[in-house]
């Protein structure tokens, strides 16, 4: 069974994808946190339960932005992939991964492949951990702009330029 999960995550996340409608960022309930979830869409139809979530904090423009690649299979929550830029605190590989990555710590912006972390089994993309496995990303995006480059080429989302900036309160930030 497991096999067969990674395989369907694989060709969908090896798919090329459209964003499916208008991408809303919204306030959490705290207002601490701003996230979207938007379906994603292949050979022009909307694939049952893949999406792209983002979320990021609604005091550190330019900063502390993760995309998740999700898939729902079963009922069960998948995080296939997810890029983090210039996130708040370092990634460790933790003793994961091929053996030239594990315990290397991250502290940028970094991605989680799908292929690196599907080695690990398909306990290591179930939604109730986080991904193990990240690379950095070389170079690291300048700006919201690039960083939407990023998030296509990986994730091969053509549209994925049509995200808007987050509105973001920098007034608010006291930390």
């Amino acid at each position: 069974m497991s096999d067969h999960v990674l395989e369907e995550l694989r060709e969908t996340f090896e798919a090329r994808k459209r964003l499916e409608g208008a991408v809303g960022w919204e306030r959490s309930g705290d207002g601490r946190s701003l996230q979207f979830v938007v379906p994603l869409m292949i050979d022009g139809l909307i694939a049952e339960g893949v999406r792209l979530r983002g979320l990021t904090s609604t005091r550190r423009p330019d900063r502390d932005v993760s995309f998740q690649h999700e898939q729902i299979l079963g009922g069960t929550t998948y995080h296939v992939s997810r890029l983090d830029w210039r996130p708040r605190a370092p990634h460790t590989n933790r003793g994961a991964g091929p053996e030239e990555l594990r315990f290397s710590p991250i502290s940028g912006s970094h991605w989680h492949p799908f292929q690196l972390n599907a080695e690990l089994g398909v306990e290591a993309v179930l939604s109730m951990g986080n991904l193990p496995v990240a690379l950095p990303i070389d170079p690291d995006p300048l700006d919201f702009n690039a960083l939407k480059n990023t998030l296509r080429e990986l994730f091969r989302i053509g549209n994925a330029q049509e995200i808007g900036l987050p509105p973001w309160s920098p007034e608010l930030d006291f930390e």
